[in-house]
């Protein structure tokens, strides 16, 4: 199964609609212009510094090598 970006913000939207909660995207469907208002309360993917941040999960510096010695 293929999920594509667009599918992701797509749905991160459609849960929030779903909750009663403020869409964080706006784009058009050619895929061209993507907006993530950062202010709205609603679901939304994490940033590149929220992500590394979360991979860090407490540690003090990164870990390199194989997934099993990492995971």
């Amino acid at each position: 199964m293929n999920v594509s970006w667009y599918d992701a913000i797509s749905f991160c939207n459609l849960l929030s609609k779903e909750c009663g909660l403020e869409e964080c995207y706006t784009f058009d469907h050619k895929g061209s212009n993507v907006f993530c208002d950062w202010n709205a309360i609603g679901y939304r993917l994490p940033t590149d510094a929220e992500w590394q941040y979360a991979c860090k999960a407490g540690s003090t510096g990164y870990r390199y090598g194989g997934i099993r010695d990492i995971a």
